[in-house]
């Protein structure tokens, strides 16, 4: 072999030998970077409920393992994914609690190079709401009066009279007047709806 052979020979084997460096050290950097636990996740009642529906309740994501996240992205009963930000590496998110007896929260950690850790799963209890009373449209307990109308004294649309509160037998089955008509803009079956699409049939 001449001397030009051996020199390039020793230059490709100096090359290959810089390039598996490089890549190991490029590895090894990436593995540390993305290094990230999954979150913790807290709330009040030990995150287990009952919540009452409807009311909003502070569910807090830490980071109690490796790594420090710059956000986190959350998502209830399995819908759309929230990201929130985590400057100090905690973030704290409100949450309205839905109509269904039993959620789900899950949480994941973001590191600063997007690196995304594996969920958290925070299963907990919703008090649902009492059932409506007997014709009760309005949600106060009392029985209302809802009717169509284009009737005889009565314009097209779909009338709503509700009931009295006052204490005592004089207001039990009464209504208050005038009535509302909740149909002004139609049953929306038709587009532009009127007061006129909600009657009784012929």
């Amino acid at each position: 072999m001449g001397r030009a052979a051996r020199a390039l020979t020793t230059m490709t084997v100096l090359a290959a030998a810089f390039a598996a460096t490089a890549t190991t050290s490029a590895a090894s950097a990436a593995s540390a970077a993305t290094a990230i636990s999954p979150p913790t996740i807290t709330a009040p009642l030990g995150g287990l409920g009952p919540y009452a529906v409807g009311s909003s309740v502070t569910f807090t994501f830490t980071e109690t393992g490796v790594g420090t996240p710059v956000a986190y992205k959350y998502s209830l009963n399995g819908g759309k994914l929230v990201k929130v930000a985590a400057p100090s590496g905690t973030a704290s998110v409100q949450i309205v609690v839905p109509e269904r007896q039993t959620q789900s929260l899950t949480a994941y950690a973001v590191a600063a190079d997007g690196t995304v850790s594996g969920g958290t799963l925070d299963n907990f209890l919703a008090t649902l709401s009492p059932a409506a009373a007997d014709k009760d449209l309005t949600g106060d307990g009392v029985p209302d009066l809802l009717t169509v109308g284009d009737t005889t004294g009565l314009a097209p649309g779909l009338w709503l009279a509700t009931g009295r509160t006052a204490p005592g037998a004089a207001a039990k089955g009464r209504v208050k007047t005038p009535a509302t008509d909740i149909g002004a803009n139609g049953d929306g079956t038709s587009s532009p709806g009127s007061p006129s699409d909600c009657r009784s049939p012929r």
